[in-house]
């Protein structure tokens, strides 16, 4: 996990980042999710047709299995205060080592009703 950029502002997270943050229900939880969504951005949650306008110094973050994961879908936007560093590779077991890029997935593009600028980046509060 790379801390250094996020910590000191070198680098905001952007979305498609797969990043560490204390669990916002629980902080002495870690878990590791994907931002999928930055500030200005809507977003409509999965179980419900609900949208979510993403207020400043927050982000909506998703794990991969969505109908089994504990994030944004259960406890809404999750302020970037609480990300402790990107996630840049998948190192145990060694049979799924790989590196981890930035990748927006397209399953979530048709839930994300409203992009406040194509590249922008979120911004820490």
């Amino acid at each position: 996990m790379e801390k250094v950029s996020v910590r000191f502002g070198w680098r905001d997270p952007e979305r498609g980042d797969i990043l560490a943050l204390r669990h916002p229900r629980d902080p002495k939880k870690i878990i590791v999710k994907r931002l999928i969504a930055i500030q200005g951005d809507i977003v409509q949650g999965v179980e419900s047709a609900e949208a979510h306008r993403i207020p400043e110094g927050h982000g909506w973050f998703e794990g991969d299995n969505l109908r089994k994961s504990s994030d944004s879908n259960s406890f809404g936007p999750v302020s970037l205060g609480l990300v402790e560093g990107r996630v840049l590779a998948i190192v145990w077991p060694w049979h799924r080592a790989t590196g981890l890029g930035n990748e927006e997935n397209p399953s979530y593009e048709d839930r994300i009703t409203y992009r406040c600028r194509k590249n922008s980046k979120a911004s820490k509060a």
